[in-house]
C-alpha cells in the first residue's frame, strides 16, 4: 500500500507502460475484479504511514544517544496460493455487491456455445 505522499499520477509513467494483448477470459476477470473492488470515494489522506512514524522514532532515539534494542522477531507468516485467494476474495466481492450467487453470476458471464 502506498500513502499520499507516495502515488504518482498515471500521466506521470504512461510513456513507460508497453502495449500488452491479453486473452478475453484473462480480461473478462481482469475487468470483473476491477468492479467488485471499486469504491465509490477512497482517500489516502485517510491512512497514516506507520512504518515511516516509528523509523523515525528510532532514528530520533539514535540521535538522542539511546540505544535501539530490536524487538523479537516474528514467526513467518504460512504462504497462501494467490490464486485460491483471488478466487476466495472474488466470490466474496460478488457475493457482497449482488443478491446472485457467484456460480449463477459466473454463469451469466460465460460465453455464450452456439447450437449446431
Amino acid at each position: 500500500m502506498k500513502y499520499a505522499g507516495q502515488v504518482k499520477t498515471p500521466e506521470s509513467f504512461r510513456d513507460e507502460l508497453a502495449e500488452v494483448k491479453g486473452s478475453k477470459q484473462e480480461l473478462d476477470l481482469t475487468t470483473q475484479l476491477i468492479k467488485a473492488l471499486t469504491v465509490k470515494f477512497f482517500d489516502l489522506a485517510e491512512f497514516h504511514d506507520v512504518y515511516e512514524e516509528h523509523l523515525q522514532e528510532l532514528i530520533d532515539a539514535k540521535v538522542a544517544g539511546r540505544e535501539i534494542v530490536a524487538p523479537p522477531s516474528k514467526e513467518a507468516p504460512p504462504v497462501i496460493n494467490l490464486m485460491d485467494a483471488l478466487r476466495k476474495s472474488m466470490k466474496q466481492a460478488i457475493s457482497k455487491s449482488s443478491g446472485k450467487s457467484p456460480r449463477k453470476r459466473a454463469q451469466g458471464l460465460a460465453p455464450r456455445r452456439k447450437s449446431g
